[in-house]
């Protein structure tokens, strides 16, 4: 994600008086959290709350092959880490043929050659129903904030992926349950009841 330019605070309220920090338009950013209309993400000496209007989803490339991360612009300069083929990272800056990218919570180099803006499409919409009540949450964790209580049988358009966890479409509500939580029919059997909701 990147941020416009805005105040990134130590609480989320724009009453807060502690020490903000600025973020300049276009600062690369990692999300931890969400609360209410609040994102907290990574700055550079720990985590700070920005409204989440300000934040945009940065423009994202995937590696073409097993790739260098580098610390500089440059193939002299030390390797941070391999990605993988099929890496998604975010872009941040451009300098000559080389480019400035996060990929997880990384952040460093990669030569443009092993970057392709062709990423993989979303899965498409399926419709699915809930084999037990389950917490509609605003992110992909069972840490996320709770947006409301599915009942058991609820019918859902799963949209996306992250790991378990699914984007759903509820109603008029949008938000992520965990895969335990979703059948092809009303009747599939109650998960565990050790599983995360």
């Amino acid at each position: 994600m990147s941020a416009a330019s805005a105040p990134a605070r130590t609480a989320p309220s724009t009453g807060c008086s502690e020490p903000t920090v600025s973020l300049a338009q276009g600062t690369a950013v990692e999300r931890v959290a969400t609360w209410k209309e609040w994102t907290r993400v990574k700055v550079a000496d720990g985590t700070r709350w920005v409204l989440t209007s300000q934040l945009k989803t940065a423009p994202t490339d995937v590696t073409v092959s097993g790739v260098n991360l580098r610390a500089g612009a440059s193939t002299s300069t030390s390797i941070i880490t391999l990605l993988p083929k099929g890496t998604r990272v975010s872009l941040m800056e451009t300098r000559g043929s080389w480019q400035k990218v996060m990929a997880s919570s990384r952040v460093g180099w990669v030569h443009k050659d092993y970057l392709s803006a062709t990423a993989p499409k979303p899965p498409a919409p399926i419709t699915q129903v809930t084999t037990g009540a389950v917490n509609l949450r605003s992110g992909a964790s069972s840490s996320s904030s709770v947006i409301t209580l599915l009942a058991k049988g609820a019918s859902v358009t799963v949209t996306d992926s992250q790991g378990s966890w699914r984007k759903v479409t509820a109603g008029s509500r949008v938000g992520w349950v965990h895969s335990d939580y979703l059948g092809t029919s009303s009747s599939a059997p109650k998960p565990p009841r050790d599983r995360p909701r």
